[in-house]
């Protein structure tokens, strides 16, 4: 005969059983996804892009915000795209989510002319050293740019020696400077028009790229 703690620990253990074949059933059955999933998930900003995803059995495309495919065997082909819940897809792949490194920034910083950075870049600068605290092992490039229009050797120097001085008023606000990576760079998109409002030329500027 079964003793009582016994019976009461087989079901203990049917339970926990229990339950996980219902998550795996309620993911995989009852929505009626592939093994192997795959999902088209907005950017940040709302943006959607294109994936091509394909094997040598066919292939799909995905274009639309929640968009997903996949197979759940090596000879299936992608399954025609449909459309998996948001909050479904923050519930399959908390795992992953969770262990993903932050997307790159990007912050800009306008410079009057000559070399001084405009009065309001002092928002952008705390904005950079919080982005960089906030990851351990930030990588930060200073990309200083002039237009392709004048001299390109001043361009060059006067956009270099910008980006030199981001990298002096971010090491003056704590950050270790030396492994930053400090580059000049010629827009041949800009002519030097003024920004519409701002009366800053908007090839004079630097961009902060943190990673």
């Amino acid at each position: 005969m079964i003793s009582r703690r016994r019976f009461l620990l087989f079901l203990a253990l049917f339970g926990v059983v229990a339950y996980l074949a219902f998550a795996f059933m309620r993911v995989y059955v009852d929505f009626g996804l592939p093994r192997n999933l795959i999902v088209l998930v907005p950017d940040p900003d709302g943006r959607v892009g294109e994936l091509d995803v394909s094997n040598q059995n066919g292939a799909v495309t995905l274009n639309k915000p929640y968009q997903a495919t996949g197979a759940s065997r090596s000879d299936e082909a992608p399954r025609a795209p449909f459309t998996v819940r948001e909050d479904d897809v923050r519930s399959i792949f908390s795992a992953v989510a969770a262990q993903r490194p932050p997307l790159p920034v990007t912050v800009t910083l306008n410079f009057q002319p000559g070399v001084n950075i405009a009065q309001t870049a002092g928002v952008e600068l705390d904005r950079i050293v919080g982005e960089i605290q906030a990851r351990p092992n930030a990588r930060v490039s200073i990309f200083g740019y002039a237009s392709a229009t004048g001299n390109a050797v001043i361009n060059h120097a006067a956009s270099l020696f910008r980006a030199r001085a981001v990298g002096s008023a971010l090491a003056a606000r704590g950050l270790d400077s030396n492994d930053f990576l400090i580059e000049s760079l010629i827009d041949t998109t800009l002519s030097g028009t003024v920004q519409a409002g701002d009366g800053i030329p908007n090839n004079r500027r630097v961009e902060v790229v943190i990673r």
